[in-house]
């Protein structure tokens, strides 16, 4: 008998809040030189790439489930937060702009812009 497996992440919706936040997912933490995608098929996070010595995601890069752009992925997202967040955490985000890309592979070049978010924490702390 064959089982379907879900992700988690085929629940989270592509749709804006009331209050115009998005959820992301992160793939690749900020700071870190291995590059991680997410695969669909085996629900996992796969190592994509190492990036060269001496470089470094500068922010988390992730995606917005449930959407797609030009390149087939779900849209690439570039969140701006202060510490990393780890590969799989689910962030609320406010769009704050858009870096228009492209990207070549095998010769041929598609759009591939990063969405620019900015993380929206509703947490209250008591001492």
């Amino acid at each position: 008998m064959a089982t379907t497996r879900t992700s988690p992440y085929d629940r989270l919706t592509a749709s804006a809040s009331d209050d115009g936040l998005v959820q992301v997912v992160v793939e690749t933490p900020r700071g870190s030189r291995n590059k991680y995608k997410y695969d669909e098929e085996l629900h996992i996070f796969r190592l994509n790439c190492v990036l060269p010595a001496g470089s470094s995601f500068p922010y988390d890069f992730g995606y917005i489930p449930g959407t797609q752009a030009d390149d087939g992925d779900p849209l690439d997202v570039l969140l701006l937060m202060d510490q990393p967040a780890f590969t799989g955490c689910v962030v609320n985000a406010r769009v704050i702009g858009v870096i228009e890309a492209e990207q070549t592979e095998d010769g041929k070049t598609v759009r591939n812009d990063r969405i620019v978010r900015s993380p929206v924490m509703h947490t209250t702390f008591e001492i």
